[in-house]
This record gives C-alpha cells, sequence and structure tokens, in this order.
C-alpha cells in the first residue's frame, strides 16, 4: 500500500495513523444535516448583520427565496448571505 502525504490544503482535517506497519491517513469531515428553517434562519441573521434597516420577517423572506436556489442553498447560509449581499443590489 503506497503512503500518500497529508495535503497542504486543509492539514487540520486529516488525521495520521499507524496500523499493522502502514500509515495510513483518515480524512475527518463531519456531515451536518440542517433544515429548511434553520438555513433561512442563519442566513437571515448573518443579513441582519450586515444590512440592519429592513424588518426580520423581511429578510427572512428574502433567505427563503435564496434557499429556493440549488446554487445559493449548496452555500453556507451566512456564506451566501454575504455573497448575496456583495451582489451590490442592495448596497447603500
Amino acid at each position: 500500500m503506497p503512503v500518500r502525504p497529508i495535503p497542504d490544503v486543509a492539514p487540520e482535517v486529516w488525521a495520521r495513523r499507524r496500523s499493522a506497519g502502514a500509515i495510513l491517513y483518515f480524512h475527518t469531515v463531519s456531515l451536518t444535516i440542517m433544515t429548511a428553517e434553520e438555513w433561512v434562519w442563519r442566513c437571515a441573521q448573518r443579513l441582519r448583520q450586515r444590512w440592519p434597516s429592513p424588518s426580520i420577517a423581511d429578510l427572512e423572506e428574502v433567505a427563503a427565496r435564496l434557499w429556493q436556489e440549488q446554487s445559493w442553498r449548496e452555500l453556507e447560509p451566512e456564506e451566501a448571505a454575504v455573497r448575496w449581499l456583495r451582489l451590490g443590489a442592495l448596497v447603500h
């Protein structure tokens, strides 16, 4: 079995283990399942931090619309909020 080096990209998510004379590398990624409601809430909260003037109900509506599009839904909710605001449509 060939030994593969730990990638430099994200070494904190790799663990080195010895087993029967071989060195094995286990990738330690956790999968988090998030409901639509939680995603919308987290997105709305980040929108609120960056864009405080609208009501929370309006921000939740924006977040819910983002959730409906797969390209936004694939991002973490906070990242989606920041990227959406960076589009400049609502920057004062």
